[in-house]
């Protein structure tokens, strides 16, 4: 398992991914697949309060080359629906309409080795709602969803499509891909895509870990490379995507990368990372939100 959430009334729901047929699964009479395909599929429980296995599911489709599919991030909005993004390269991949974004067709043509994200919407009783492949014709890995007061989903990680699918929202926007650059995603909760940027420069950036404030603003962690990794940390308007403010954080030209933020009720960040110094750094740092 990858990536846990809570929702308001305790309920548990996990998402990562799995290579055994017998992973234990439980029809909820809602969406239900039972079966594994050709390799690893993605795999979405939820247990009660008390730990009690309410419902879980296989969820991918099948690729010829052995399938590459895995649940990178969950998360729960106020409502109980259940959100959840990753990587698939299944050409029948479940996909299906809700009557926001929707791209039915694997790397864009249907076709290809390359692995593309996905973000699927589900009841909290495990009813599919929509489902859909994000990327272009390479590569597309969203390790992070997270979900803003008002229901706004946000999805991030790391592309190698030129193509990735972009839309400026009225701030910060860039729609070039210098190689393997961050992205960020807004959807609404019905899954209109709001706005999407690239996020990177010349070398390879990642974006590993994002959470959002009260005031909808969304914090984003992760890795940038130009010799050595440094940890960065930034943060963005969540209504237009403007960007605020951007730090790194480098150890004596050291690999150092942050993989997780989360933020408390005053908006301080808490950040979680990995470094290769060995001296008397602590990659676990507070930062004031303003």
């Amino acid at each position: 398992f990858n990536s846990i959430a809570i929702d308001n009334n305790g309920n548990t729901f996990l998402c990562g991914e799995s290579t055994s047929p017998a992973f234990p699964t439980m029809s909820a009479g809602t969406y239900y697949d039972g079966t594994i395909g050709s390799g690893n599929d993605i795999i979405i429980a939820k247990f009660s309060a008390a730990g009690t296995f309410l419902w879980g599911t296989f969820f991918g489709g099948f690729a010829a080359s052995g399938d590459d599919e895995d649940g990178t991030g969950i998360k729960t909005d106020a409502a109980g629906n259940v959100f959840v993004t990753g990587i698939t390269n299944a050409p029948n991949f479940p996909v299906q309409s809700g009557g926001g974004y929707y791209n039915a067709l694997l790397n864009g043509t249907g076709s290809g080795n390359s692995k593309d994200g996905f973000l699927a919407k589900f009841s909290n009783n495990g009813a599919l709602i929509f489902s859909t492949f994000i990327g272009g014709a390479s590569d597309d890995i969203p390790h992070d969803v997270t979900i803003d007061n008002n229901g706004n989903v946000f999805v991030s990680g790391e592309t190698y499509s030129p193509n990735f699918p972009t839309q400026n929202g009225g701030g910060y926007y860039d729609a070039t891909n210098n190689g393997d650059d961050g992205f960020i995603m807004k959807f609404s909760n019905s899954g209109a895509l709001n706005w999407s940027t690239f996020f990177g420069g010349a070398s390879q950036d990642i974006i590993y870990s994002a959470s959002c404030d009260n005031s909808g603003n969304i914090f984003i962690v992760g890795s940038t490379n130009d010799g050595s990794k440094d940890c960065y940390v930034g943060k963005f308007s969540g209504a237009n995507g403007n960007a605020i403010w951007q730090k790194r954080y480098d150890v004596d030209g050291l690999d150092d990368t942050g993989t997780g933020v989360t933020i408390d009720k005053d908006g301080n960040l808490a950040v979680v990372g990995t470094t290769q110094f060995m001296g008397n750094f602590i990659p676990v740092f507070k930062i004031n939100g303003g």
